[in-house]
């Protein structure tokens, strides 16, 4: 059991133009590397049809925030409880998965909903840019130094 408190954090996601820098960079890319190869137009066709739609849908959720799963709120307890918010207002309390990213520019949370009736639920992952950097530096001490009851 862990008795240890913390001062809370409560990070409210922004767009960021990094991020989106980012994804226009790589779909630009992938693009450019299916028009160079030597397939048929179809395929061609149908690659950069999937590559278009992904970023977008990527851009409105990861960037943006404004699909309705999108993630809005992060924000974690006094006593080290993850709590997660989307962008209809439900509010999830996962369980941070040991893959998840620390790094001073970026912090990827991937996380888990255990739903005890069915199965284990993975949620999208939470990606997050240092625009708070007081929030940015505690969150990702959070990460490393606290001890996590699922890991």
């Amino acid at each position: 059991m862990n008795n240890r408190t913390m001062p809370a954090i409560d990070l409210l996601l922004q767009p960021s133009r990094l991020m989106l820098g980012i994804l226009l960079l790589i779909s630009t890319l992938a693009c450019v590397c299916v028009i160079i190869v030597a397939i048929p137009f179809g395929i061609k066709l149908c690659l950069l049809a999937v590559v278009v739609f992904s970023t977008v849908y990527f851009v409105l959720r990861d960037v943006l925030h404004t699909l309705p799963w999108a993630w809005q709120r992060v924000e974690v307890s006094s006593t080290g409880k993850l709590r997660l918010t989307n962008q209809q207002g439900l509010q999830l309390q996962p369980v941070l998965q040991p893959s998840s990213f620390i790094h001073p520019w970026v912090v990827i949370l991937n996380t888990k909903e255990l739903n005890k009736k069915w199965f284990n639920l993975s949620l999208p992952p939470v990606i997050i840019f240092p625009f708070a950097k007081q929030q940015h530096r505690e969150l990702r001490t959070w990460m490393k130094w606290w001890q996590h009851e699922d890991w």
